[in-house]
């Protein structure tokens, strides 16, 4: 599963060269029927901040999987909310983007799933 990078690591960074270019990384995040398990692709996801700023995440899809969503660009503790038609929204608080730089560790990967539960039509 595809690690989300919400910035761009600098040209020249590699794990032969030093380099002070940094990126924020998050968790991959999904949507999901709560019932089928499946993919939910055009859910509105936003992600909060403390200070109540809010951004709405891009969906997107790694080649050979299944949608996940872009974070914010910025490190820090967010809480996600997803909606969409037909489902009851989720929310999740205590989700951390964080600032690494090629001469780190890179981060284990994170997974974050939303589970929506259809409403009854």
């Amino acid at each position: 599963m595809f690690l989300g990078v919400f910035a761009f690591v600098l040209a020249g960074c590699s794990s032969q060269t030093t380099c002070n270019s940094s990126a924020v990384v998050s968790p991959t995040i999904t949507v999901v029927d709560a019932d089928s398990g499946g993919p939910i692709c055009d859910a509105t996801v936003v992600a909060s901040d403390a200070s109540g700023q809010t951004t709405t995440l891009t969906p997107y899809t790694p080649k050979g999987g299944m949608c996940e969503y872009l974070g914010p660009g910025v490190a820090g503790e967010y809480t996600l909310q997803a909606s969409r038609s037909g489902y009851r929204s989720a929310t999740l608080a205590g989700v951390v983007a964080t600032m690494v730089s090629c001469t780190m560790p890179w981060p284990p990967e994170r997974m974050v799933s939303l589970k929506l539960v259809p409403t009854a039509g």
